[in-house]
């Protein structure tokens, strides 16, 4: 047919299946070979799209001071690297050993680099699971919105990029939920029959992928143990059960927490009594707290920008307690896990933070940063399904009318899309040379620039993370540098001090050396003299001069 009324109402059935393969959860019964080619095919894309934009620059920005204690790790030798059972660096003992497996799989890549990618490879598998959740519980199109928006957030990308644990932390908490939501948990009458052991061992049989999950997520953090009760908590408000499905629910994951705890009994205790965390932090007040937010969700300190995320959030926080009626039953079930998935890991670590300020750090929230974008993509779902229902009652027309019915998804991505281009700036910022918070490359081509004149001249720091630093970026520069050397048999991860006898006697022999100091351990003044360990070497201040993170100076003798 030629006619163009023809050709639409032909074309309405197909494009009627396509809506629905869209929106129909992927745990709804009767699911077509259409929706699941489409949920398959999509799943597989938004693989390829995250991983390639976590490994996209991701060999440019400096390394931060915890990453360069990764790379000192990941360089032992396995008996080195168990050396480290035995001190502070004890709880991230799993994660350096993945690590190390992963770099030495990828040999061909310096191991910065190398680690960098197992980030990469988690966020692209979190982004994965993301889409997995979501698509279970409301389809397609959203599951795609809430995987791209997750994976267009600087403070996603920044730790997608980074050789700590904090993406494989986001993975396994999320891939925890997802195993949550899918297990098919035997319900109370089907239990009722059995005995007490035969009872646990079938929800052992059913459980054992989220027990699995939970107990290498903790391994891994143990602020991963925050969704224990928040998983607990989501049994408690679990839609369309009755009272007595819900304490099922709760008596099945309180016993599988228990097996977990005592499955990983080991890791667990000594991530408690080991850990230690950074040695300072502030006191937990409402601007810090919105500062560590906007970091979470951007990086940089620029809470605008975090603003129309919080928004969508907060509206995806309302869907949660709206009643039935405008919004679907689904949207709004899904609202309430995500709420409960978000707010007891945030209200904890506030908790936390009050107790021991150092530990309330934007890293150790990344298992917020998933359920937080589903609120947004919700939040989103319902300004879409307001804006269709005024129009509907603006123009007195049906809401099942095709051209209605796809204007509020419209609005949902026209929302969204628009928040993946505002976050492109700050992208850029995180990718950058200095986008952990440390310019190592400005330092090295300075020093560079001195030894061109001078190729002889030892180099010497008197902070730890500079040799630290060397070693990740510029080898040949850390082998130059005189006052710390690297012990790959110690349980301290950091290089150690050379004894100060054998550093002195080093120092009066050379006429002239150059003294490299991060600005945040002598401020931001041009240091006028040395450190007191070196004051009596002969050794002055020629000139000084800052460069990126650093003060590089030149000594000499009077």
């Amino acid at each position: 047919m030629t006619d163009p009324a023809g050709r639409l109402q032909h074309g309405r059935p197909r494009l009627r299946r396509w809506t629905v393969a869209l929106m129909r959860p992927s745990g709804a019964r009767q699911d077509s070979s259409v929706s699941k080619r489409l949920r398959r095919s999509t799943l597989v894309a938004v693989g390829v799209v995250a991983l390639v934009a976590g490994l996209f620059r991701i060999d440019v920005p400096a390394p931060w001071a915890d990453e360069a204690a990764t790379v000192l790790a990941v360089q032992r030798s396995w008996s080195g690297l168990w050396a480290l059972a035995g001190g502070q660096d004890a709880p991230l003992l799993f994660f350096y050993s993945v690590a190390k497996v992963w770099a030495d799989l990828l040999g061909w890549l310096p191991t910065l680099v190398a680690v960098r990618t197992l980030s990469a490879v988690a966020g692209a598998a979190t982004a994965m699971v993301v889409f997995s959740l979501v698509a279970r519980r409301l389809g397609v199109l959203p599951a795609v919105l809430a995987a791209g928006l997750l994976i267009s957030l600087p403070g996603f990308t920044r730790w997608c990029q980074d050789a700590r644990p904090y993406a494989l932390l986001m993975l396994l908490a999320s891939a925890a939920w997802l195993a949550w939501d899918t297990w098919p948990r035997p319900n109370a009458p089907t239990d009722a029959g059995r005995s007490l052991i035969a009872r646990w061992g079938h929800w052992l049989r059913g459980g054992w992928g989220l027990a699995a999950l939970l107990g290498l997520s903790a391994t891994t953090s143990l602020f991963a143990g925050f969704a224990w009760p928040a998983m607990l908590a989501a049994d408690l408000v679990t839609p369309r059960a009755t009272r007595a499905e819900r304490w099922h629910r709760l008596r099945q994951d309180t016993f599988l927490m228990a097996v977990t705890l005592v499955v990983f009994s080991v890791p667990i205790w000594t991530g408690i009594t080991m850990g230690r965390g950074p040695n300072t932090g502030s006191e937990v007040s409402p601007g810090l707290i919105v500062d560590r937010l906007v970091q979470l969700v951007v990086v940089l300190p620029r809470p605008l920008l975090a603003a129309p995320i919080a928004v969508l959030a907060a509206v995806g926080v309302a869907v949660a307690f709206a009643r039935r009626g405008v919004l679907s039953t689904r949207l709004i079930a899904t609202a309430r896990m995500a709420v409960v998935w978000a707010s007891v890991p945030l209200a904890l670590s506030l908790a936390l933070g009050v107790a021991r300020p150092s530990l309330f750090r934007a890293r150790y929230l990344v298992p917020v940063l998933a359920p937080s974008t589903v609120l947004a993509v919700i939040g989103a779902l319902a300004l879409g399904r307001v804006i269709q229902l005024l129009v509907v009652r603006a123009l007195r027309r049906t809401s099942r009318s095709d051209a209605v019915a796809v204007l509020g998804t419209s609005v949902a991505v026209l929302i969204v899309l628009g928040q993946v281009v505002v976050m492109l700036p700050a992208q850029r910022a995180v990718r950058a040379a200095d986008g952990h918070d440390v310019n190592v490359a400005a330092m090295t081509s300075y020093v560079d620039h001195l030894l061109a004149e001078a190729p002889d001249e030892p180099v010497i720091t008197e902070a730890d993370v500079v040799h630290a630093y060397l070693n990740c970026v510029r080898p040949d520069l850390a082998a130059r540098e005189i006052a710390f050397v690297i012990s790959p048999g110690s349980s301290w991860v950091w290089p150690q001090a050379v004894p100060a006898a054998d550093l002195h006697a080093r120092l009066i022999r050379e006429p002239r050396a150059i003294w490299v100091t991060p600005v945040n351990w002598v401020g931001t003044q041009t240091p006028a003299r040395l450190p007191d360990a070196w004051a009596d070497s002969g050794l002055r201040i020629d000139s000084a001069e800052r460069h990126g993170s650093f003060w590089v100076m030149q000594l000499g003798r009077a």
